[in-house]
């Protein structure tokens, strides 16, 4: 808790650290929003630069630290390479948000030691496209019996974050408020 304590002490003094909507940061490429909640977040992309893949967002509160990546793309792929390098992609980010994170806390002098990032409570949560996986008729089946985390993210429940949660835009607008 004290490590926390020290991370929003200094998140919170930081003028030049972007924040932006909920909205804003689920932009894609092409325009489009995942979310219209328009609650301020840090743009993590932007504060980790471009030496890392990372989540979009940073939700900090008095008890952990929330990573957000947004996906305006399918849950599910059809073609093998392209789940595959989604999958890729979206693991990388959540590790390497933590170790863009840890080199923040350390060139600030907060922490010189990863282990006590892992001591922090960390979520982790992946938005996908609700409308674009609900095309895929196939995938809307098995998803009653597939776990909560998809995409490969389950070996870093327990590990890398305390919480993992794969949501689409509609299960995370309606849960917003049970992020902290």
């Amino acid at each position: 808790m004290i490590l926390l304590n020290k991370i929003i002490a200094f998140f919170s003094n930081q003028d030049s650290l972007k924040k932006d909507t909920m909205k804003e940061l689920s932009k894609d490429t092409s325009g489009n929003y995942l979310t219209e909640i328009i609650f301020p977040a840090y743009n993590f992309d932007a504060i980790a630069g471009d030496n890392y893949k990372s989540c979009d967002a940073l939700l900090i509160s008095n008890t952990a630290l929330v990573f957000i990546e947004f996906k305006n793309q399918p849950a599910n792929r059809e073609d093998a390479v392209k789940k595959k390098e989604f999958k890729c992609d979206i693991k990388l980010k959540a590790v390497e948000s933590l170790l863009a994170l840890f080199k923040i806390l350390k060139e600030n002098n907060i922490t010189n030691n990863f282990c006590d990032l892992c001591n922090v409570k960390k979520k982790l949560i992946v938005v996908y496209s609700s409308e674009k996986t609900k095309r895929n008729r196939r995938f809307k089946d098995r998803q009653v019996n597939n776990s909560e985390i998809k995409f490969d993210l389950e070996k870093y429940k327990g590990t890398y974050y305390h919480k993992v949660k794969t949501w689409s835009d509609e299960v995370f607008d309606s849960n917003f408020d049970k992020l902290f």
